[in-house]
């Protein structure tokens, strides 16, 4: 998978890549493509699974590690003190980016996402995610996990976006 517009980030991206891509070989099997009579070969629909053989279903979405709290399991601040360096912005894939790898697990079988990890809300524009996603995916479960302390400003936009779920974690 390639972002040509993406800045280099040297040996971490190409493992990330590789990572996925023999994860998806290892989970995938060699079904993907099969020989027709006349001779030709022809995509395969196949399903991810686990190594227990039960289809993937749930993609999880993690837009940001920003987070407005500091909750004691999740960005606890004597371990990562005051001084701690989330990513750079630049280095966050696009929501145009996410919107393609999301498509890729649609095609494999996911019915499900839920935009997570840090707090979502602090992305900017965060519904234009939820509307890319909605028009790649109309049957798609949308869901997004939050600390809600930012919905009296996003709550709308999200739902007429075409958000389905939201889980508010009180924590």
């Amino acid at each position: 998978m390639s972002f040509p517009d993406r800045p280099d980030q040297g040996n971490r991206a190409n493992l990330e890549v590789r990572s996925l891509f023999g994860w998806h070989e290892r989970m995938a099997g060699p079904d993907r493509m099969r020989m027709r009579k006349n001779g030709r070969s022809e995509r395969v629909m196949t399903t991810v699974t686990d190594q227990l053989k039960r289809p993937l279903k749930d993609l999880r979405v993690s837009i940001t590690d920003r987070c407005n709290l500091r909750c004691q399991y999740c960005l606890p601040g004597e371990l990562l003190g005051p001084d701690f360096a989330f990513s750079p912005r630049k280095e966050l894939l696009s929501y145009e980016e996410m919107n393609t790898v999301v498509a890729a697990f649609v095609e494999l079988g996911v019915q499900k996402v839920r935009i997570t990890e840090g707090e979502p809300l602090l992305r900017r524009d965060v519904g234009d995610l939820v509307r890319l996603l909605r028009k790649t995916g109309p049957d798609l479960d949308l869901a997004m996990t939050t600390n809600g302390l930012m919905l009296d400003d996003n709550l709308l936009a999200l739902r007429q976006a075409g958000l389905d779920r939201l889980n508010i974690s009180l924590d």
